[in-house]
């Protein structure tokens, strides 16, 4: 039986676009009545955070499960030093991408890994974001802790409800 770590990263790896979508403005109008219905919240949390990280410039923030980056790469563009941390080299391949297409390149460092276990550049960071990954991870404990101590002012995180539709397919 493989880890937990390993799963996560294959899943990632064989879903990274479709993901990604989840964020993308540009797509077919029976998606937008599906996201608009199943994934609401996924924008609401996004806006939110935008809007508290109105002014970020100069500092620097970790986004712990990056995924494509969406999160990184709008605040790089809005002047942050951002490192970006996921499991799956697919999903920072987007990452790069929308950094390149953004022009912000030069504000993002990816790292991919355990969050657990790679070294972070920066000794501490202003900012810390762990958005949509904690529905994936048994133990927050030990991942609360570092960001914690990495985390100068502030941190961002959001956790699963219990029980949705999608708790059955997140476990597997």
């Amino acid at each position: 039986m493989k880890d937990h770590v390993s799963g996560i990263k294959q899943y990632f790896d064989a879903t990274a676009a479709r993901f990604d979508d989840i964020y993308s403005v540009e797509k077919p109008w029976h998606q937008k009545i599906i996201d608009s219905i199943f994934r609401k919240t996924v924008n609401q949390r996004y806006e939110l955070i935008m809007a508290a990280l109105a002014d970020v410039a100069g500092k620097t923030v970790l986004d712990v499960g990056t995924g494509s980056g969406r999160y990184a790469v709008e605040l790089a563009a809005r002047e942050a030093i951002v490192t970006g941390v996921d499991f799956s080299p697919e999903m920072l391949a987007l990452a790069r991408e929308a950094a390149e297409k953004r022009h912000v390149t030069d504000r993002c460092r990816w790292l991919q890994g355990d969050f657990l276990q790679v070294s972070t550049p920066e000794d501490r960071f202003n900012v810390s974001l762990a958005i949509g990954f904690f529905d994936y991870i048994h133990d927050p404990q030990p991942i609360l802790k570092r960001m914690a101590w990495l985390t100068i002012k502030t941190m961002y995180l959001s956790f699963p409800k219990r029980w949705t539709v999608r708790t059955g397919f997140r476990k597997l």
